[in-house]
């Protein structure tokens, strides 16, 4: 059985292969995206077609597969800061804002932290957050709440994020934070499997918990400290 110095070295030999063939396949998407843009501007006639929304689409999918599996190689890599939380997570909110606006969402917040900051890599951690409420936000009906509740208990810090959207049915929850394995249109299956792990760089822990036709509900909870 190999020991734990084995499995970081394999850890960081197949980071480096994945680093290698995400940046040899994104040079020729870059290209074919350029390409097309010219056409497109020298025959935007072509841009009516139906064909040509589906071959943009594509590109797209493509290009956001790229950025997934560029983040599930690299989000155990932290760069951890001393972090306000209600400042920062204050500060993630307003940059939601305009989206939920314009879907009509509602957030509503309660914030009970203490001031002792804490030790996170407030880049990651954002994405992670951001993750989860796009989730919410995503799954939630128009005029929809989304609950986000943080506080700590037992040297522990405690973020929820509860939605009253469309719930996840019971036979998918256990493969929810698997890579590759998505139960929506046009996703990657990486989102939450990136989630976790930065949960999990952070020496802290995510659950879930819904009821189809209610909602869902991710827990988050963290070591107060380092």
């Amino acid at each position: 059985m190999p020991n734990n110095e084995q499995l970081e070295q394999l850890k960081s030999e197949t980071q480096l292969l994945i680093s290698k063939i995400s940046h040899e396949i994104r040079n020729p998407v870059a290209l074919i995206q350029s390409t097309l843009d010219l056409m497109a501007i020298r025959h935007p006639e072509i841009t009516q077609f139906d064909e040509w929304d589906d071959i943009m689409d594509s590109m797209d999918y493509l290009k956001g597969l790229l950025n997934d599996v560029s983040e599930f190689n690299n989000a155990t890599r932290l760069h951890l800061q001393p972090t306000h939380m209600k400042e920062f997570l204050t500060a993630t909110f307003r940059s939601l804002q305009p989206t939920l606006d314009y879907l009509f969402i509602h957030l509503v917040t309660e914030l009970n932290l203490p001031e002792t900051p804490l030790l996170i890599d407030p880049t990651k951690f954002r994405q992670a957050l951001l993750n989860l409420l796009r989730n919410a936000y995503e799954a939630s009906p128009m005029h929809g709440i989304i609950h986000f509740y943080a506080f700590s208990k037992d040297s522990l810090l405690i973020l929820q994020i509860e939605d009253n959207g469309c719930g996840i049915p019971p036979e998918d929850l256990s493969t929810l934070f698997q890579p590759f394995v998505t139960h929506k249109k046009g996703g990657t299956g990486l989102g939450l499997t990136i989630t976790k792990q930065i949960i999990e760089a952070h020496n802290g822990t995510i659950t879930v918990e819904s009821s189809p036709g209610k909602g869902t509900k991710f827990t988050i909870t963290l070591p107060m400290t380092s």
